[in-house]
C-alpha cells in the first residue's frame, strides 16, 4: 500500500531549523530553512518508498540493527521514519518520542500513521489519517511536530496569511537532544477553516470529509499524549577514521551521469575541499558564491573544490534525475566554476554524512588534513582554513 500525504497550505510558513548546527553555522530562521523542510515534505507528498508491510519490516530491522550495534534502544538512526499505532501508541524511537492516542482518535487508529525525518540538527514528524476508500491512499494531517537543537521562539511561527500565532504551537519540552514543538491544528482550523481545504479537495466522499473534520479537535489532545524518549546523535568521523586510499577509489558521477574516479580529481591538487551539499540546503547554497571566489583565488596554488551534491542519489541508491537540472541551475546562479558532482551511495555511507553542508579537506593522496567541518562558514573562516592548509603542504 502506497501512502500519499497531502500537506496543509500552512506548512511553508512553519519551517524552522537549518541544514547545519554548531560553531560558524547559520542561525536557524524560518527564511533560511523553508526550502529544506519543504523539500523533505515534497518527498513525503509523493509517496513512501515501500508498501506498509515492507515499511514495517524495514523499521523493525533498523531498530534491531541499532540495538545490536549500540546496546541501546532508541539511539538515533538518522534519516526517515514511519510507524503505525500498536495498542493505541505510536512508538517513534528514532524521533525521540512515544505518542499515546487520545480516546477521540483510538477508534480510527487503523487509519493513523506517522512519518518524518531526523537530521543532526533538525527533526520533523507528521501524524496523519488515511482516507481508506481512496485508491491512492492520500492522507490528511492531524499535527506536525518539529525538533530543534536550540529552544525555538514560538513567536517566530506567526504568520498573518494563515492566521497562525505562537500560541497555536505547543511546547513539548526536550529530551536532551531536541527541543520539540507541535502544531495544534484544531486551533488553526478554528481561526481559519479554509486552511484545511487543500486536504479535502480529493477526499473520496462527504462522509470521509466529515470524519476528518471530526478528528481535527483531537490534534491538541494528541500532542498532550507525547512522552519524550532519549535520542543520541552520533558525531561525524574524525580525520584519523577516514582512509585516504578508500576516498581515492570512490566513484562519483558528473552532472551528465558519467562515472568519475574521485582520486583522479584529487591527485593533482595540494589541498582539495570536498564540499558535501544538497539542493534543498539553504546554508549550502548561500555559501557557494564565496566558495567559488576562493577556488578561483587559490587554484594556482594547488587548491581545488569538489561540490558533491548529496541528495540526487539517496541512501538506498535511487537517483532523482530532476535534481540534476536543479543542481545545474544552482551552480549557474551562484557562479561557481569548480566541478559539481553527484555523490554516490557508497561515498555517503563511507563518510557517514549526517548534516549538510559537511566539508572534508584532503591532500593529494586523499588523506584527511583535519576533522570534517559541519555547517556553513563565513568566507573569512574558509579562507583562514584554506591558507593554513596550503602553507602546511609546502
Amino acid at each position: 500500500m502506497k501512502i500519499r500525504i497531502l500537506l496543509a497550505a500552512l506548512v511553508a510558513a512553519l519551517a524552522l531549523g537549518a541544514c547545519g548546527q554548531g560553531g560558524g553555522n547559520q542561525a536557524k530562521t524560518p527564511e533560511s530553512t523553508v526550502k529544506e523542510t519543504e523539500a523533505k515534505k515534497e518527498e513525503t507528498s509523493t509517496e513512501t518508498k515501500y508498501s506498509a508491510a515492507e515499511t514495517e519490516k524495514n523499521a523493525a530491522d533498523a531498530k534491531e540493527s541499532t540495538a545490536a550495534e549500540t546496546g541501546e534502544t532508541g539511539e538515533e538512526n538518522l534519516g526517515e521514519f514511519y510507524a503505525e499505532p500498536e495498542n493505541g501508541m505510536i512508538d517513534l524511537p528514532t524521533f525521540g518520542m512515544k505518542i499515546t492516542l487520545p480516546d477521540s482518535l483510538k477508534d480510527d487508529s487503523s487509519a493513523i500513521a506517522a512519518y518524518g525525518f531526523v537530521d543532526t540538527d533538525f527533526a520533523y514528524g507528521l501524524v496523519y489519517v488515511v482516507d481508506e476508500n481512496d485508491p491512492e491512499n492520500r492522507s490528511m494531517e492531524l499535527t506536525e511536530i518539529y525538533g530543534y537543537r536550540d529552544k525555538p521562539d514560538l513567536s517566530e511561527f506567526e504568520n498573518p496569511e494563515t492566521g497562525l500565532t505562537g500560541d497555536m504551537m505547543m511546547d513539548l519540552g526536550d529530551n536532551g537532544t531536541f527541543y520539540y514543538t507541535g502544531l495544534k491544528l484544531n486551533e488553526v482550523y478554528e481561526k481559519n477553516p479554509g486552511i484545511v481545504e487543500p486536504l479535502l479537495e480529493n477526499v473520496t466522499s462527504e462522509e470521509q470529509k466529515n470524519r476528518y473534520l471530526e478528528l481535527i479537535p483531537g490534534s491538541a489532545e494528541l500532542l498532550k499524549g507525547i512522552e519524550l524518549t532519549p535520542v543520541t546523535i552520533p558525531d561525524p568521523p574524525k580525520a584519523a577514521e577516514v582512509s585516504g586510499a578508500e576516498i581515492m577509489k570512490m566513484e562519483v558521477m558528473d552532472l551528465s551521469k558519467n562515472p568519475v574516479k574521485l582520486g583522479s580529481l584529487i591527485s593533482g591538487n595540494k589541498v582539495t575541499m570536498l564540499n558535501f551539499w544538497g539542493t534543498f540546503c539553504g546554508p549550502c547554497i548561500g555559501e557557494m558564491p564565496d566558495l567559488g571566489d576562493l577556488e578561483r583565488k587559490y587554484k594556482d596554488q594547488g587548491f581545488e573544490i569538489l561540490g558533491l551534491t548529496s541528495d540526487i542519489v539517496d541512501y538506498q541508491g535511487n537517483m532523482d534525475e530532476d535534481l540534476i537540472g536543479e543542481a545545474e541551475d544552482i551552480a549557474a546562479d551562484t557562479g561557481v566554476t569548480y566541478p559539481i558532482l553527484i555523490t554516490s551511495k557508497e561515498l555517503m555511507d563511507y563518510t557517514q554524512l549526517m548534516a549538510f553542508p559537511t566539508t572534508y579537506f584532503v591532500d593529494a593522496q586523499g588523506n584527511m588534513l583535519r576533522d570534517p567541518v559541519v555547517g556553513s562558514q563565513s568566507k573569512e573562516s574558509w579562507e583562514k582554513i584554506i591558507t593554513e592548509l596550503l602553507e602546511a603542504q609546502k
